[in-house]
């Protein structure tokens, strides 16, 4: 019973970490998302929430010690390039 007992917890946690990067995941795609809009209008726009939470992400992914993506930091050309492919 001790063994399923760890192997259940050790689950629980996984699903857990998996859940925080998730969420927090979904906090940046918010964060690409409003930073296009403001690009696409020709409006200034920041990259620092984007990458702030980018960052976060991997620091995350490196204290969990859990096979979790990497996330990029995003450059202004990366936004540029985005929009370019978007109208072809």
């Amino acid at each position: 019973m001790t063994v399923h007992k760890a192997i259940s917890t050790h689950s629980k946690n996984q699903a857990k970490m998996v859940k925080t990067f998730q969420q927090m995941d979904e906090l940046r795609e918010e964060a690409i998302n409003t930073m296009l809009t403001l690009a696409k209008n020709n409006e200034p726009f920041s990259l620092e929430e984007v990458n702030n939470i980018s960052k976060k992400m991997n620091e995350y992914r490196k204290q969990v010690n859990f096979e979790l993506p990497e996330r990029k930091l995003v450059t202004k050309e990366m936004v540029f390039q985005f929009l370019s492919k978007e109208k072809h």
